[in-house]
């Protein structure tokens, strides 16, 4: 497909190549919002499985509710691991120029 410059430019089949384009993603992202709704749902019934089950074997809550606890304490270790502490910087690694430095023009 090739790129549009101007509106003289245009070509009937471009739109057609668009329209197959514009078909498949609203196809991906549909199944992605599937996919997406499936695991919530799985998750509200792992809860409500894990409510029933503390409550059955000891007549309260408690213990799911600490294990809930411990699980979002993992998930946010997780999350501050992956996307928030700075990367350990090695030692043997020379230093790069700072941000003000390559911005300078």
């Amino acid at each position: 497909m090739r790129a549009i410059h101007r509106i003289t430019d245009w070509n009937p089949e471009d739109a057609a190549a668009w329209d197959a384009g514009n078909n498949k993603a609203r196809a991906m992202s549909g199944s992605l919002i599937g996919l997406r709704a499936a695991v919530g749902a799985l998750g509200g019934v792992g809860i409500n499985l894990a409510l029933r089950e503390s409550y059955l074997r000891s007549g309260t809550e408690t213990s799911a509710y600490w294990l809930f606890l411990a699980s979002y304490l993992v998930a946010a270790l997780l999350t501050w691991i992956m996307y928030v502490r700075r990367p350990f910087s090695a030692p043997d690694v020379p230093q790069t120029k700072t941000e003000r430095e390559l911005a300078r023009v």
